[in-house]
């Protein structure tokens, strides 16, 4: 299944009838497992759907370039709605005009990195709660997914961090974090296997646009709509 514009695919999976989405769910389930690459965009459309419409509250795992995995807090609740953005400008705009609470989504094909954006809680180990700007990449790739688009991201990132204190989220319960994060969603099958992942040359991200990076899993079926650790 192909969508004409991420617009298009969100309203389908906000106004479908729930025997359809079950129906499309397997059928995306039965792709990433066949190792289909072209399920990678309505991976993104449905993941974006559900998080969004329903949040998360759980264990992440934390990853680490030296291999050695740790676990946080993830808290993001529903977000009020989603949104488009063409660049940081706009995003900018929109974030002082509407507020934080929604979902940012770039429609450019300049924004490789994040498939969208949204404000919500991170605990790590032994530290207070965190209000974090994170970026979330949808991918069905069951190992490597190389980094690209740094630059872009870290304009984004700012668009949004340097008006979060007056940009009406509320209630803002914890601290503002300075430090971005990358949360890779991904499907079940391919969650535990997911390492850290690297840049294209092969070098350790983060030199344009210092970054943590964490990742959640998302069991495909209705018994499981809320993206969860798995």
């Amino acid at each position: 299944m192909k969508f004409l514009s991420k617009y298009v695919a969100t309203e389908f999976f906000k106004q479908a009838r729930e025997r359809t989405v079950t129906q499309v769910l397997g059928e995306l389930r039965a792709a990433i497992t066949g190792g289909s690459r072209l399920a990678e965009a309505t991976f993104e459309d449905w993941s974006v759907c559900e998080l969004s419409k329903y949040g998360i509250s759980g264990e992440m795992t934390v990853l680490s370039k030296n291999g050695v995995s740790t676990v946080a807090q993830l808290d993001l609740a529903p977000c009020d709605t989603i949104r488009y953005f063409m660049d940081a400008a706009h995003l900018a705009t929109l974030v002082q005009r509407h507020g934080a609470s929604a979902m940012y989504l770039p429609v450019a094909a300049t924004s490789p990195l994040v498939d969208a954006w949204c404000v919500c809680t991170i605990t790590c180990d032994g530290s207070s709660p965190e209000l974090v700007v994170a970026g979330c990449q949808m991918t069905v790739a069951p190992s490597s997914h190389p980094i690209a688009g740094e630059d872009e991201a870290k304009a984004q990132f700012q668009a949004i961090r340097r008006t979060l204190p007056r940009a009406g989220h509320k209630p803002i319960v914890a601290a503002v974090s300075e430090s971005p994060w990358v949360l890779w969603v991904l499907p079940a099958q391919h969650y535990r296997r997911f390492p850290f992942q690297h840049a294209k040359d092969g070098e350790v991200p983060g030199t344009v646009w210092p970054f943590r990076q964490g990742k959640i899993g998302v069991v495909l079926s209705m018994e499981g709509r809320t993206p969860r650790d798995v």
